[in-house]
């Protein structure tokens, strides 16, 4: 087949087709090169090109595109989506040239226009014109407090056809007292095609208010109600510490519709209480795609104490589990969360995800009176644990021996400082908790720790033959526990010691140039060691110790082509006083793949191969 004839092929290539295989294009320089191939490859990248545009200066870019426009009025009809950044004069005459006429003359098909800047002007300009935008389904929206009013006037201009509306108001009024003065709010029915609703500040507010305004707008899809954590001075509006109970709002609940249409919902725990917000998203959202739950509460916010019943909270783990939605469940209190995560992993509901258990142990990095661990879960990383003290209830070691047995995968993060004269907390800091672990989880095959202090683990205790992978990062590392890990752990494929400080029995850390990690019991499939250096260095020796002998190896740090080459036991001895040399010495029962890295130096090494 000739050249011509494949070009002509292209060239016929239906029109729907075309557009979405240029729409994948992300190189707006390549899109612009498909002007040039034919006729019907320029009117798809025509399209492409002017679909969504971003103007950063008055003049030239909008002034030449008005002019561009205004003489090929096809590509006007292309536009969608108008971004200004900052290129109206605030201070001086705001559109000198009268550009933005030019826009709205040529531009018919807008959807959606935004701006990185204040831009009262521009509200008015859209009030006056907005005959010309029939298809503005999206305006600017406000940065201060100043234009919430203007803001709100241009939205009640457009409420036959905007899809988005972003309402604000002061957190401390209920929604019945912000009906009387906010227009936004009392002509809410009126926005026959809103799909999207976030209202700014929705503290203080009632269960049946939300769904009153969700009632409002039986077309709405997504419905944000970020609340306003108080400051330190300020008490929150919701004080309670545990399950109310409240069978007067539950019964309210069990009456209201469903809501088929919202697949998106961002809210925190309402004022009338924990588990009363938490069966109201279950009972009247039976189809969200996507959930976020407490993600506003801050660290300082009592709303963190809000406890939730056993029962409430496994349902609703299980609901937010169920289908494929994407969640981020956060600041959950219960009285009994390990039978709260046991009921869950358990439930038919995550089994049918076909995944196992996931939980990571963490020390929060603040305080607060409590006596109790929060959970968050999020449909990524599975269910996280957070600890203010690691002598809360259920204390560590406790959940692990009451859920030990589910997990597949776990994670830790222990790297708080501990008070004194706190024996066993701190133990649990210095590796303990790896002996709870091993015990208590017998098909765990992952295991990721960040300690503060990795300095114990008992080689005289029961050896976990479960797990396969294990990651030490960011940790404080006796080499000792390295060895007992090779002892308690004798089914290990994969290691890696990544950003970890290597200590002395003092505490103290290693300071020289050798790393010496010692565990004769392992066999590795792969090993990665990531060790930061501020240092350069031209060599970097290996020593590879097994039961069949050592091996020695160099990488030259200076070439562009870094591979260990074998050396012999002389070379090696030789250089160990050389400033320019680092020292790397393992002895394990057999390594495959060896992944190294100090500072900018990067190898990989086959012994395998050898």
């Amino acid at each position: 087949m000739s050249n011509n004839r494949q070009a002509h092929y292209w060239s016929e290539l239906p029109a729907e087709i075309l557009h979405y295989a240029l729409n994948k294009i992300d190189d707006k320089k390549t899109i612009i090169q498909c002007l040039y191939v034919c006729k019907s490859w320029r009117i798809s990248a025509e399209r492409i090109i002017y679909n969504t545009l971003n103007f950063t200066s008055y003049e030239p870019q909008l002034q030449k595109f008005v002019i561009t426009v205004a003489s090929a009025k096809h590509l006007g009809k292309h536009v969608k989506k108008i971004h200004f950044s900052k290129i109206f004069n605030a201070n001086g005459p705001w559109d000198p040239a009268n550009l933005f006429s030019g826009i709205s003359d040529y531009c018919p098909n807008v959807q959606t226009m935004t701006t990185a800047e204040s831009c009262p002007s521009l509200w008015l300009r859209l009030i006056v014109e907005r005959h010309k935008w029939k298809k503005l389904k999206k305006i600017p929206v406000p940065n201060t407090w100043d234009e919430v009013q203007l803001y709100a006037t241009v939205a009640l201009a457009y409420r036959d056809r905007l899809t988005e509306l972003l309402i604000l108001n002061d957190p401390e009024d209920s929604i019945q007292l912000r009906k009387m003065y906010n227009p936004l709010i009392s002509n809410l029915s009126e926005f026959k095609s809103l799909t999207e609703l976030k209202l700014h500040k929705a503290n203080n507010v009632k269960i049946y208010e939300i769904d009153d305004l969700i009632n409002e707008c039986p077309k709405l899809v997504s419905l944000i109600l970020p609340y306003t954590p108080p400051t330190t001075d300020e008490p929150s509006l919701l004080t309670a510490t545990a399950p109310r109970f409240s069978t007067k709002i539950l019964d309210e609940i069990k009456l209201m519709k469903p809501k088929h249409n919202l697949k998106e919902l961002s809210m925190n725990v309402s004022i009338d209480g924990g588990d009363e917000s938490l069966n109201y998203i279950m009972h009247v959202f039976p189809n969200l795609t996507n959930i976020e739950f407490n993600k506003d509460i801050c660290t300082f916010d009592i709303n963190q104490n809000i406890i939730y019943s056993k029962s409430v909270l496994t349902s609703f783990l299980r609901y937010v589990t169920n289908k494929d939605k994407k969640y981020d469940i956060q600041y959950l209190y219960s009285d009994d969360i390990a039978t709260v995560l046991s009921n869950y992993w358990q439930s038919e509901e995550f089994k049918a995800k076909g995944r196992g258990a996931y939980l990571t142990l963490n020390d929060a990095n603040f305080s607060l009176d409590a006596d109790r661990p929060f959970l968050k879960v999020k449909e990524t990383i599975g269910a996280s644990v957070w600890y203010r003290s690691l002598e809360d209830s259920p204390t560590a070691p406790e959940l692990l021996e009451k859920v030990g047995g589910l997990l597949s995968n776990m994670q830790i993060k222990l790297v708080k400082i501990v008070p004194e004269n706190q024996q066993d907390v701190e133990n649990l800091y210095r590796g303990y908790i790896l002996d709870s672990i091993f015990e208590h989880c017998p098909y765990l095959f992952s295991l990721e720790c960040c300690l503060r202090e990795l300095k114990h683990c008992r080689p005289d205790l029961a050896v976990n033959t479960s797990i396969t992978v294990l990651k030490l990062a960011h940790s404080g590392i006796n080499l000792d526990v390295l060895y007992q890990l090779s002892i308690r752990l004798p089914n290990l494929n994969y290691l890696s010691l990544l950003g970890n400080k290597y200590l002395k029995h003092s505490g103290a850390e290693y300071k020289g140039k050798r790393l010496l990690i010692n565990m004769p019991y392992t066999d590795l499939k792969q090993l990665n060691i990531c060790k930061e250096s501020s240092k350069s260095y031209q060599y970097v020796y290996l020593k590879y110790s097994t039961e069949n002998g050592d091996k020695y190896f160099f990488v030259d740090c200076t070439s562009t082509l870094r591979r260990a080459t074998k050396c012999s036991h002389e070379q090696y001895e030789s250089k160990l006083n050389d400033k320019g040399c680092y020292f790397v010495n393992l002895r394990f029962k057999r390594i495959d793949t060896l992944r190294f890295e100090l500072g900018t130096l990067q190898f990989i090494h086959w012994f395998n191969n050898e």
